[in-house]
């Protein structure tokens, strides 16, 4: 046997300073170890050095005094072989030591195959990809190293996590244990969720309404294009529920009925949907839009909400309000000159403002034996006597500077050819400054 003082390592005093620590299960101090075995304490400390690098030793430390103990160690091979990772070991050669049984399940191969060549000698899956290879080099400078990689195999990908450990032999040489873990699993769910806010961010960059979500202290998580094209607003801008009032609604009185409705609207709803609400939101430029809010509680808590710009359906609502009520005045209006006009004996018509007939009286009808079929759309002046056409022709340019004919005679013609003196009123219809209709009247004279 070696010198005790000599430099290279016995393996015996290695055995026999564990035997004397698992003799004494209430740990030694160096000077208890030397006195046993009869060395000096310098050698002792070395050997213990290398027990406690290997992990055969632990120390602990009671005041000034070290205190070594036998470490609780489990057998390698039964700990690789209860486990759900591919484990394998390394020699500072790159020579496979180790390798678990679930590990050579994956690989289809027997131990034998793989123990005792390196990883130029032989190709693993996995741990043969370049990436790896280079960090199991970069593993014996530093104590740990982990990675994630991907395996492609004929049916689909794998994801591996891989931690890469320093490890120091029995005999104080070192090694790398690398522990693969498959976390295929997770990292699909992982790609499965960011494709899946992927095509909702898509969703509602497209969307053709404002869309907002915001969290439940207020912080604005995302805006859309469409929010800042309608309101103005970016989200530098607004990042929280007081910068949307603040901006949203300038009048402090509307601002805080806002806001009470709002807070109103989430308490009162509990785990129901929350109603639309209506609300007047100025814009960046100024405007003031009617807006529809929607407001969905979302599982994580988080609020969606969209906003429906009525402002142009509000003013459409309006003008055909306003339009139907004119409407009902020009039907009242219409429904009562028609009955004077059956009542009358004097022939009443309607022209547009180039002189064609749009409508005739019954009386009309009656004396001229023309129905209004026969003569709509036709010129009124081809219904009075060729010399008289010039005259007719005046009366428009009359008209359509403003002024009314009243009582000038002419001579109209009947169907059956035979000419009827009567006297003509003619008032045009205008709107502003442009003539839109003529109200003309025939009397008996």
């Amino acid at each position: 046997m070696p010198s005790d003082e000599g430099t290279i390592v016995s393996f015996d005093l290695l055995s026999q300073i564990k035997s004397i620590l698992k003799n004494n299960p209430k740990g030694m101090s160096v000077t208890d170890i030397s006195h046993k075995l009869k060395m000096n304490r310098n050698s002792v400390a070395k050997y213990l050095d290398i027990l406690s690098i290997s992990g055969q030793v632990e120390m602990r430390t009671f005041g000034p005094a070290k205190v070594y103990f036998l470490s609780q160690r489990v057998p390698l091979g039964a700990m690789l072989n209860h486990t759900s990772e591919f484990i394998l070991v390394l020699d500072s050669g790159l020579r496979v030591i180790q390798i678990n049984d679930r590990f050579l399940v994956f690989l289809k191969e027997d131990r034998d195959y793989y123990l005792g060549k390196t990883l130029e000698e032989t190709v693993i899956p996995i741990v043969s990809e370049q990436i790896i290879m280079d960090k199991i080099q970069e593993t014996f400078t530093k104590k740990e190293v982990m990675l994630e990689v991907q395996y492609t195999q004929e049916d689909g990908d794998l994801f591996f996590r891989v931690k890469l450990i320093s490890t120091v032999f029995d005999d104080g040489t070192p090694g790398v244990t690398i522990i693969l873990e498959e976390i295929t699993s997770q990292k699909r769910a992982e790609i499965a969720l960011k494709e899946s806010e992927q095509r909702f961010r898509e969703m509602v960059e497209v969307s053709p309404y404002p869309i907002s979500i915001i969290d439940p202290h207020g912080t604005y998580l995302f805006i859309n294009s469409k929010f800042t094209e309608v309101f103005g607003y970016t989200r530098d801008e607004i990042t929280s529920g007081r910068d949307w009032f603040s901006a949203a609604y300038p009048d402090e009185t509307y601002r805080k009925q806002v806001i009470h409705a709002w807070i109103t609207d989430i308490e009162q709803a509990g785990e129901r949907p929350i109603s639309p609400r209506l609300f007047q939101v100025t814009t960046r430029s100024g405007e003031v839009k009617e807006v529809i809010f929607r407001t969905v509680r979302l599982s994580d808590q988080n609020h969606y909400i969209t906003y429906e710009d009525i402002s142009e359906r509000r003013r459409v609502e309006e003008a055909l309000a306003e339009q139907k009520r004119v409407d009902e005045v020009v039907f009242t209006s219409v429904q009562r000159t028609r009955e004077i006009a059956e009542r009358s004996l004097d022939l009443l018509f309607g022209l547009d403002p180039e002189g064609k007939i749009t409508q005739v009286s019954p009386s009309f009808e009656r004396i001229t034996s023309y129905s209004l079929e026969e003569v709509r759309g036709r010129m009124i002046s081809d219904l009075i006597q060729e010399a008289e056409i010039p005259l007719s022709n005046e009366f428009f340019r009359l008209m359509h500077a403003g002024e009314e004919i009243e009582g000038i005679e002419l001579h109209l013609i009947k169907k059956d050819g035979s000419v009827i003196p009567m006297m003509i009123n003619l008032v045009p219809k205008m709107s502003g400054t442009t003539i839109v209709g003529i109200q003309g009247k025939l009397l008996w004279v």
